[in-house]
């Protein structure tokens, strides 16, 4: 070994090598919260939930499956693995607001009676 400020050794390698395998989990997480900012606005009804419940939800079920599909042996840099990934978090993406808006809104329009009964 020599005393060169970056010589590469076989440990120093074999870490590398550990950490971008584990930086892989972090890419479709993104794309998870990318597919889910673009679902809370190209949806209706996006004022009944917060500007990072949907985005996080789909950063969420991305990161899951992806974790999921690793444990079941899938190859991480395998594209069936980003296309199950990145297919489940835009669903959730999509189903989000769309379950949870009209019963926020159903939720707030009965409040709003009920405070207006009360004298």
């Amino acid at each position: 070994m020599t005393n060169q400020p970056y010589s590469v050794t076989p440990d120093t390698a074999a870490r590398a090598a550990r950490a971008a395998r584990a930086a892989r989990g972090a890419e479709p997480t993104l794309g998870g919260a990318i597919l889910g900012a673009i679902a809370r606005y190209a949806l209706p009804r996006r004022h009944f939930s917060g500007t990072v419940l949907v985005p996080a939800v789909g950063a969420g079920v991305a990161a899951i499956v992806w974790v999921g599909l690793t444990w079941l042996g899938w190859a991480w840099d395998g594209g069936w693995i980003w296309a199950v990934s990145l297919v489940a978090a835009g669903l959730a993406s999509v189903a989000t607001p769309l379950v949870i808006g009209p019963r926020r809104e159903r939720a707030g329009a009965a409040r709003s009676t009920q405070l207006a009964n009360v004298r």
